[in-house]
């Protein structure tokens, strides 16, 4: 047994997921043709266009998290993927029985925008929460959990995400209670989380009740490859073992890190996260190095497909360097500025088309003296343990005499760490920024406009999930109508030890 793939859960998605992927593949664009004509609405649209907040309707989400997932596991698997084990991160596991073959992806998309629909409704909003809590082992944070819960207040563990990282779910001000228990007890850090309800908790049991009877007549057949469940953290492959777990684990914890283990334990030499984005190979680094976890995603419009592709073999003329990236220069020789199309070659000698879009930067180019918006950017710790929190900050000021039309800033991240996108939402919704777009090493800031003397200051929580030392790309700031005279600021470096 060598290969695993993994499915991501909510949170994953992202305007324009799979949109590449659909105009160029005709199975994957198949596959989202299928889920509109299944639910009566262009899912495919929220996928390619948005908006953002339709597309993070739980009942939204989780259809077109799936529809994504299976586009890019059809589009690998037409060009030779072979595995032997699947797993997903909470609604992601849907997405693992679908690509083993044990419920038909029409009747998953059905099931996934129900289920979204009851969890949704199983609390009444701002009526429940979630928190990550870091550094604090699970004794103790159930124990934190124990005390802060009252009648009809239920706080509990619901993702056991390895790496010292658990979060909780519950009634919100259990939630608040838990937070202040674990801060106490020493844990290193604890924050809400940006969700819309209170996900794999006794409070989603009405969510529960509801997937068993839809759940009732779909039919569920034994999957080709055993699939990893989430409340157990055990394989199976009986298919009324599956139906069950499918609806305990709507209340149950997510035990993502001892799946990863149990993986791992069953002679697992590769793991691929086929989905959007890629949080999961992060996940999976911090808890085992024998997998060697990488991506073959489809986010923010990337067509499907890794360095080294799916087979782990590099573009022709290109060898891989260690950790099975290309080596740059190499890749250099090859590419040029803009849009390119190379081949990925997969196990069997199948081919996959890639487009690759490079930009050339330098370390801090030289700001332009029309410059109206500077940026400046600080991490507060330049050397850090994995598993660490780290925080970059952002400075945003506009020095021009009045005020200004809408204005980006580029801000970038260090290789080695990672983020979550809730904070950004947060950030929005506060009215901190106004709009946000993330990309592989940098997020980008955008205001409809800034009043003169105008100062922006945004805060981002890190962790530290790679060993390496590592520099951001340089940040920069400049006005959308005026993008040739940009602010730079120097890239910020760190270096993660394990």
């Amino acid at each position: 047994m060598t290969t695993a793939l993994l499915f991501p859960g909510q949170g994953s998605q992202r305007v324009g997921m799979g949109r590449n992927l659909a105009h160029e593949l005709a199975v994957a664009r198949q596959t989202y043709e299928e889920a509109d004509e299944v639910l009566g609405f262009a899912l495919s649209r929220l996928c390619f266009e948005g908006p953002e907040a339709e597309l993070t309707l739980t009942r939204h989400t989780q259809p077109a998290i799936l529809t994504t997932s299976i586009a890019v596991f059809r589009a690998l698997a037409e060009r030779g993927l072979r595995f032997d084990v699947v797993a997903g991160h909470s609604l992601g596991e849907w997405s693992a029985l679908v690509a083993a073959g044990a419920i038909g992806f029409r009747d998953a998309v059905r099931l996934t925008h129900l289920r979204g629909t009851y969890m949704q409704a199983a609390v009444p909003a701002g009526q429940g929460a979630m928190a990550a809590v870091m550094g604090l082992d699970r004794a103790a944070l159930d124990a934190a959990c124990l005390r802060a819960s009252q009648p009809g207040e239920p706080v509990e563990p619901a993702n056991l995400n390895g790496a010292g990282q658990i979060v909780i779910s519950g009634a919100a001000a259990a939630v608040d209670r838990a937070i202040a228990e674990a801060k106490a007890a020493g844990a290193k850090r604890a924050t809400k989380l940006a969700v819309s309800a209170p996900f794999h908790c006794s409070l989603m049991q009405p969510a529960a009740d509801q997937l068993a009877a839809a759940l009732a007549g779909v039919a569920i057949t034994a999957p080709s490859v055993p699939v990893v469940s989430n409340a157990t953290a055990q394989p199976t492959r009986d298919p009324e073992r599956i139906r069950a777990l499918l609806i305990e684990q709507v209340t149950a914890p997510v035990r993502w890190e001892e799946s990863i283990q149990a993986i791992a334990a069953m002679g697992v030499t590769r793991a691929y996260e086929l989905g959007s984005g890629s949080v999961l190979k992060g996940l999976v680094r911090r808890i085992t190095d024998a997998l060697g976890a990488r991506s073959a995603t489809t986010g923010g419009g990337d067509p499907a497909g890794s360095a080294g592709g799916a087979g782990g073999k590099a573009p022709r003329g290109v060898s891989k360097g260690r950790k099975d990236a290309l080596v740059w220069d190499d890749l250099a020789a090859v590419l040029r500025p803009g849009h390119n199309t190379i081949e990925l070659a997969l196990a069997g000698g199948a081919t996959l088309p890639y487009s690759i879009a490079i930009e050339y930067r330098s370390a801090q180019p030289q700001s332009s003296p029309a410059a109206k918006v500077l940026v400046t950017t600080h991490l507060d710790k330049q050397q850090v343990v994995l598993g660490e929190g780290v925080v970059l900050r952002a400075h945003i000021e506009n020095t021009a005499a009045g005020g200004v039309p809408m204005t980006l800033a580029r801000v970038g991240i260090p290789g080695g760490l990672t983020f979550q996108t809730w904070q950004l939402k947060e950030l929005r919704d506060k009215g901190a920024i106004d709009f946000y777009e993330t990309r592989p090493r940098e997020v980008i800031l955008y205001w409809r406009a800034l009043a003169p003397a105008a100062k922006k200051d945004v805060e981002l929580d890190l962790l530290a999930a790679v060993p390496g030392s590592y520099e951001a790309p340089a940040s920069s700031a400049y006005l959308y109508y005026t993008a040739e005279d940009k602010a730079w600021a120097p890239s910020v470096k760190v270096t993660v030890d394990r």
